[in-house]
């Protein structure tokens, strides 16, 4: 899994690649967590991840 983070402003934009399962799903919400700091608009992109 990669996930990439962008912030404009009090936006972060949030892409994942990959796969989120149970393996990796604590590192996603690890991620996005620790760049919430003064957002109040979170916008996350799932359209590359890996679908099964």
């Amino acid at each position: 899994m990669k996930v990439n983070k962008s912030k404009n402003g009090n936006t972060l934009q949030v892409s994942v690649e990959g796969r989120v399962d149970t393996a990796t799903a604590p590192r996603f919400d690890a991620e996005v967590k620790s760049a919430l700091s003064g957002i109040t608009e979170l916008v996350i992109d799932f359209s590359e991840l890996e679908i099964l």
